[in-house]
């Protein structure tokens, strides 16, 4: 037995150090490249027919393992999505091919400590699923980067149900074939007018839960037929992959709680039967959602006096703008995503004001009796009476990353109200 594994060894420094086989794609065949020693460990075996099409990265059948991808900033398991474990990731039997070639796409779906479910796309290998080392990802190593647990897409996590399930829909539209979303050539956006990314190397990526009342989706394809897949249980999962359209933009992403006609999505077609074709105007609703009941909080419970304190004028890009700050105590906690507080301010209806403003949602759990601060910027130029609200909003609906600015939102209690006058 020693000897055969000295010799497969043996062979597998030879054939990686060989010239590597014509790639059936041009566009990878010309970026391979081959540099040093080939260390044994950082190989992973797999069937060159399976993975026919990755170029020179994967010749022979071998496909170089990178380094796993995380995110940059560690995860804090009490603020924003939270944070995952290996435990919770489930990979989707969702196997798509990509429409040149090489290996397919797939879906993870993870868990995380505020009861979000987060999905990750990417494409697949030997049972795990990341990125590969192209586009100007991983400065075109050519090697297979597995996504870490913790590796999320913010739109494309979504708080649970009362039963456990998830109701998701992402777009991201010309993802490059890396399926690095924001690296690579993404990353030279900002410094980019449009289109940082050759147009041949992006897909346009749609991947969601539609509950587990979804049985199918019926979409257009690239060639213009309709096709319809089955979903994945238990959330009704979906994934569609196509060629990016040259007209859209790069790195583009959205969420919605409904399926709309805005992407490829022609039905859906649920377990009683019935089948949902979705327009702009009217798209599917989440069929099975069964909102969150959290327990009853008396308005009087969450009032809280509200102290606003103006601060000095600072300069800025903009002009001179003022600063006030709002402070509040939460008498209510909140442990998940689902749940938060906000303020929303109105001001005076003239040129040199917003007419409103909502203050970005708190992001992170908050004992009860907390006392919580947030800023606030408007232009310097502003004068009149600016009135505000601050308010909870408990879990009780389909997530939105943000809340509405209006003065009344059904269903979030309100914690106080205040004026400031600008003079």
């Amino acid at each position: 037995m020693p000897d055969f594994i000295d010799r497969l060894g043996a062979e597998l420094v030879r054939v990686a150090g060989a010239e590597p086989a014509p790639a059936p794609f041009r566009r990878l065949t010309r970026r391979a490249r081959w540099r040093g020693a080939l260390r044994l460990r950082g190989l992973l075996i797999v069937p060159a027919l399976a993975i026919l099409g990755t170029g020179a990265a994967v010749a022979s059948g071998i496909l170089l393992i990178g380094a796993p991808t995380g995110p940059k900033v560690p995860p804090v398991a009490t603020a924003g999505n939270g944070a995952a474990t290996a435990a919770s990731a489930k990979l989707l039997p969702l196997r798509v091919a990509d429409p040149v070639g090489g290996l397919p796409w797939g879906l993870r779906s993870v868990r995380t400590t505020r009861g979000d479910v987060c999905l990750q796309v990417g494409r697949l290998a030997d049972g795990t699923i990341g990125a590969l080392g192209e586009d100007g990802s991983f400065g075109d190593d050519h090697r297979f980067h597995p996504f870490s647990v913790n590796y999320q897409n913010q739109l494309a996590c979504t708080p649970l149900d009362a039963h456990g399930h998830g109701f998701n829909i992402t777009d991201i539209l010309g993802l490059p074939t890396s399926a690095m979303d924001g690296g690579g050539c993404l990353a030279r956006l900002s410094r980019r007018n449009q289109m940082p990314c050759p147009g041949q190397e992006t897909r346009d990526v749609y991947f969601g839960l539609l509950g587990p009342e979804a049985v199918s989706i019926t979409y257009a394809a690239a060639d213009g037929h309709t096709v319809t897949d089955p979903t994945v249980e238990p959330d009704g999962a979906y994934l569609i992959v196509t060629r990016a359209l040259q007209a859209g933009q790069q790195g583009e992403e959205s969420s919605f709680a409904g399926v709309s006609r805005t992407g490829p999505i022609r039905a859906v077609t649920y377990r009683d039967g019935h089948t949902c074709h979705p327009t702009a105007a009217r798209p599917c609703a989440a069929v099975g959602f069964v909102a969150a009941k959290p327990p009853e909080v008396p308005a009087a419970a969450l009032a809280s006096p509200i102290q606003v304190r103006e601060l000095p004028v600072t300069s800025s890009r903009f002009g001179p703008q003022r600063h006030f700050r709002i402070a509040y105590t939460a008498h209510v906690a909140v442990t998940s995503t689902d749940s938060f507080y906000y303020v929303s301010l109105f001001f005076p209806n003239v040129r040199t004001c917003h007419e409103y403003a909502t203050g970005a949602p708190t992001s992170s759990n908050i004992r009860a009796g907390q006392r919580l601060v947030e800023n606030e910027t408007t232009l310097a130029s502003c004068r009149g009476t600016v009135q505000g609200l601050v308010r909870y909003h408990p879990a009780s609906a389909i997530h939105s990353p943000a809340p509405e600015p209006d003065r009344v939102d059904p269903g979030d209690i309100i914690v106080g109200r205040f004026s400031l006058r600008l003079r």
